[in-house]
């Protein structure tokens, strides 16, 4: 245990201009909570958006640079694992699917809870079903999220370690050319997970599978197109969302408006006031006739999306700062041009 701390405390000194920025960048991924409005943070969590992106970037380079390292040592292992990354890019934006606006297969669409094309997405590796109700027990074992976090802590925890302790595999990695990430980056990911788990936890939450937001997005390069594309929607909002007796809209509903995001996208954004003041409001009801209502038009340009974003940037933050984790991990490797922190290095 004592070799344990002295190597973290090495690698903190060794590496501490990477651990600055790693420190910078999860602060302020989870401090937006405390400085951003709901409605900014749920944008962000959305997709196409920063940490996406970002996470996209980073993954992307981290796949290119695998590759790279692979082909010039011929390692077989290294090349494969830049595969593995440069899959997780494409998986992160689903391809390029909104950029190029290219329609989903139907024996993609018909498996794939978001009507995307992805594999994140399909029935059997999403978090949650159809209805968007969680999966419990163990169906949650081939959750995707679960799976990333699992991978990651065997690479940047776990693997670093035994090769900390053990000569056999620190010898095995060596041969085989795997960048072993320094084991004070393992850290720096149990300190990620632990502020996902804990703002994640920390978060206000409405009633189970009620929504606090509601967001009937319209994708298109024409304007007028979109507006007369989102007009039904909304012409059922207003009759859903009104007080019978005054005719205005309830109480329960904070903002609702309609918003151009960008050139190429029109969103009715409909936010609800808290759990304790909207009261017995059934905000469940509304998103689920705007869903149908979506079904029945049948037009791939309209989304129909729930608050989970609000809830989901702390996932994609994770995600994204897990990729940052990938990216200096081999940039280190390639300064250094050797695994990192074996035993060797101690002798």
């Amino acid at each position: 245990m004592l070799r344990f701390f002295q190597e973290i405390r090495s690698q903190s000194i060794r590496y501490r201009g990477y651990l600055i920025l790693l420190t910078i960048s999860i602060a302020c991924s989870y401090g937006i909570y405390l400085f951003l409005d709901e409605k900014t943070i749920a944008v962000l969590g959305m997709e196409n958006q920063l940490f996406e992106l970002a996470t996209f970037a980073f993954f992307s380079v981290s796949g290119f640079l695998c590759l790279r390292m692979g082909l010039r040592s011929k390692s077989f292992v290294l090349f494969m694992l830049g595969l593995v990354l440069l899959f997780g890019a494409g998986e992160e934006i689903s391809w390029g699917q909104q950029f190029f606006k290219f329609s989903t297969p139907d024996s993609i669409k018909t498996k794939n809870i978001q009507g995307e094309t992805n594999i994140h997405n399909l029935k059997w590796f999403h978090t949650g079903d159809e209805d968007h109700v969680k999966k419990q027990g163990w169906e949650r074992l081939l959750e995707i999220n679960f799976l990333f976090r699992l991978f990651c802590l065997a690479y940047f925890v776990v693997l670093p370690f035994l090769i900390l302790i053990s000569p056999v595999i620190s010898r095995f990695t060596a041969w085989l050319r795997l960048p072993v990430p320094p084991l004070v980056l393992g850290v720096f990911f149990l300190i990620n997970w632990f502020s996902f788990r804990t703002t994640l936890n920390a978060l206000p939450t409405g009633r189970p599978l009620e929504p606090n937001s509601i967001f009937v997005t319209v994708q298109g390069a024409d304007s007028n197109i979109r507006h007369q594309t989102i007009r039904p929607f909304e012409q059922l909002a207003d009759s859903l969302l009104q007080d019978p007796q005054t005719g205005r809209l309830t109480a329960a509903v904070s903002s609702y408006e309609l918003v151009d995001r960008g050139r190429t996208s029109t969103s009715l954004d409909i936010h609800f006031q808290s759990p304790d003041e909207r009261g017995s409001f059934q905000t469940k009801q509304v998103f689920e006739q705007l869903a149908k209502r979506q079904r029945l038009e049948n037009n791939e340009s309209v989304r129909i999306e729930k608050d989970e974003f609000y809830y989901c940037t702390t996932t994609e933050a994770f995600e994204c700062l897990s990729a940052l984790l990938f990216l200096l991990s081999f940039i280190i490797f390639i300064r250094e041009k050797k695994p990192i922190a074996t035993p060797s290095d101690q002798n």
